[in-house]
């Protein structure tokens, strides 16, 4: 099911560690949304629900996040789960840029190379 909300000045809670919400959360932010993360089950708070209209619940692989459903439900707001990023290498393009951080393991020469796999409208493209 695709779901589309004009999320423009809404707030809305993205949950999971910083590394694997990283995507959902530019992506919301490109969508112009006020977000807000929680990156530890410990620090959620049934309260910040009272503060949203969306919980991003992101799957970071920690099953202490398993209350965070019903609370949702107790509190009438909407939860979509969202795959966790992929560590490094690719970034997913949104609103028409894409950013990197890259951490090398020490001095030197490293190479980075960033690939576009072209659309109908573009060509694929490579640059070094």
């Amino acid at each position: 099911m695709q779901l589309h909300a004009d999320l423009s000045g809404q707030p809305v809670l993205v949950t999971g560690s910083a590394v694997a919400a990283r995507r959902a959360v530019r992506r919301y932010l490109a969508a112009g949304a006020e977000v807000r993360t929680i990156e530890c089950p410990a620090h959620f708070r049934t309260s910040v629900l009272d503060e949203v209209i969306l919980v991003a619940a992101v799957d970071d692989g920690d099953p202490a996040w398993a209350p965070l459903q019903h609370a949702c439900r107790l509190h009438g707001v909407l939860l979509v789960r969202e795959p966790a990023a992929k560590p490094g290498r690719t970034v997913t393009l949104v609103g028409g840029a894409a950013t990197c951080l890259v951490t090398y393991p020490g001095v030197g020469s490293h190479a980075v190379t960033a690939t576009y796999s072209g659309s109908a409208d573009y060509t694929t493209s490579a640059s070094s």
